[in-house]
């Protein structure tokens, strides 16, 4: 993981995240059912949500696998996040 942020709602948290090595890097979504008890807690399978589509994102930049670090120029990758 890359990134991450959660939200919950009613009782499913979701779980918007990247993955190191991803190329083009994209924004995953990731579900659990709270109801159940903690210990039986199980992420659902991922689904894209986002990628980098228009020029000023990125998406005209090589494609090249994120690492753990700071990206640095034009990457076609995600930089920051901020979901509201």
């Amino acid at each position: 993981m890359r990134h991450s942020a959660v939200i919950v709602r009613d009782d499913h948290l979701y779980v918007f995240w990247t993955r190191v090595g991803d190329a083009p890097e994209s924004i995953l979504l990731s579900t659990i059912d709270l109801r159940s008890d903690w210990m039986a807690w199980n992420e659902s399978k991922e689904v894209m949500v986002l990628k980098p589509d228009f020029d000023w994102e990125g998406a005209n930049a090589p494609v090249e696998p994120s690492v753990r670090s700071t990206a640095y120029g034009k990457v076609n990758q995600f930089v920051t996040q901020h979901f509201t």
